[in-house]
């Protein structure tokens, strides 16, 4: 077999310099009900004001588009808004001074008000603005100090995590820096986690078998061994003073004491 993960992360060339991840949350007061409806015209006016007006006033703080990852929950006349804004820039240079990324986002929001806007006679409120920042990377990296490295072979980046993670038994991923991993052909599955090769890929044996790697095929369970799940490469032996009466047995239920004859 193939399984042999080389490292979760892939040190190699390619590395990319950090970027960082903001995470806005405001909330917002309407004079009405807030509702369900009012919820998506937050979002695209929201997306607008960021897309246009935000590098506009701060090179460098650039739209995200698709990879924005936006929420907005109504409560009372009230709605709780929180977005994130991927891959940014950790400094941001305007006119004759340098600032923090976070900075220049809290001035945009608070000073210049650029997230304000007019629906349904709304008003952010000031004091509910909080602006977290954590390391951000491309799809396929990871933050190691203040470095993204890529993701090793037999992983994927797991973008909500934002780390390296093994690929799940039934696939197999043979690259490096990749967000996803390659599913094995129906039926086929693989052995364990973190598999970096089609040839990783076996029958999925069922129940009351086990996949023989000598002979790279299903074998039935022999006498007096069980095997209750898919996909294993061996059987349980039954307890002590316990067997089984023919091979092939899917179930603990199938041992019986060898006294009780």
């Amino acid at each position: 077999m193939t399984f042999i993960i080389e490292s979760i992360i892939a040190m190699v060339a390619g590395n990319q310099t950090q970027t960082i991840a903001l995470t806005i949350k405001i909330t917002y007061k309407f004079e009405v009900t807030c509702i369900d409806a009012f919820k998506e015209n937050i979002n695209t006016t929201l997306g607008d004001k960021l897309k246009t007006n935000l590098p506009n006033k701060w090179p460098g703080l650039l739209w995200c588009g698709s990879q924005c990852v936006w929420n907005a929950e109504c409560r009372g006349t009230y709605a709780d808004v929180s977005f994130t804004l991927p891959g940014l820039s950790q400094k941001i240079p305007r006119t004759s001074k340098t600032y923090t990324v976070k900075e220049a986002m809290l001035i945009f929001i608070l000073q210049e008000e650029g997230l304000n806007f007019n629906v349904r006679r709304c008003k952010a409120e000031e004091d509910s603005v909080t602006v977290d920042e954590n390391p951000s990377c491309p799809s396929g990296y990871t933050v190691v100090g203040d470095t993204c490295v890529m993701c090793g072979k037999g992983t994927y980046r797991n973008d909500t995590t934002m780390s390296c993670e093994f690929c799940p038994i039934g696939s197999y991923q043979p690259n490096v820096g990749q967000k996803v991993c390659t599913s094995c052909q129906p039926p086929k599955t693989t052995l364990t986690y973190g598999s970096n090769s089609s040839a990783d890929c076996i029958d999925n044996c069922e129940p009351g078998r086990y996949y023989d790697i000598g002979n790279s095929v299903c074998a039935q369970c022999e006498r007096h061994h069980y095997q209750d799940m898919s996909g294993q490469e061996f059987c349980y032996s039954c307890p002590l003073g316990m067997k089984t009466s023919q091979k092939g047995s899917n179930s603990s239920e199938s041992c019986y004491s060898m006294y009780n004859l």
